[in-house]
């Protein structure tokens, strides 16, 4: 990744599923962005009141660059990209973390289908022994009948 004189980085919220990824370009207001995507690189070039605003970000693995969905809003400027292998990326640079670049915690918990599905099954009851546990002796002969603070019958308590 290289600067460009006199230009500043964007700050940039980035999230994934294992077939896409997506970057949020957080520039209010910016004129006509220049996005170029190759197989591996994302350059991204715009203006915001004069002055410009500049990345060039080397991915860590492949892309599909015809897959490319760009949409701008009032307040960021959002990339998708597919990824050429479905697999989830330890991060979105070879280059290690970069200052101007965070995770999107808004669509951190975004699943694609196959997640849901694994989501959506029960979850496998265990049932606990608990015959053969020690339990020590209570000394009752100090404490008073306060039928008034007595204990509830656990045997009615819901399960977890």
């Amino acid at each position: 990744m290289y600067l460009l004189h006199n230009s500043l980085l964007p700050n940039i919220l980035w999230s994934q599923q294992k077939i896409s990824i997506r970057l949020r370009v957080l520039l209010c207001g910016c004129d006509n962005p220049q996005v170029e995507i190759q197989s591996n690189t994302i350059h991204f070039h715009a203006l915001l009141k004069d002055q410009p605003y500049h990345f060039d970000l080397n991915l860590y693995d492949r892309i599909i660059p015809d897959s490319c969905v760009q949409k701008f809003t009032c307040s960021e400027y959002i990339i998708t990209v597919c990824k050429k292998t479905q697999c989830y990326w330890p991060a979105l640079v070879k280059e290690g973390k970069l200052n101007f670049i965070r995770t999107d915690f808004d669509h951190l918990n975004d699943m694609d289908e196959d997640e849901m599905k694994t989501a959506d099954k029960p979850h496998k009851k265990v049932a606990w022994d608990y015959s053969n546990a020690i339990v020590p002796e209570e000394d009752t002969s100090s404490i008073e009948d306060d039928s008034d603070n007595s204990v509830q019958n656990m045997d009615n308590l819901p399960e977890f």
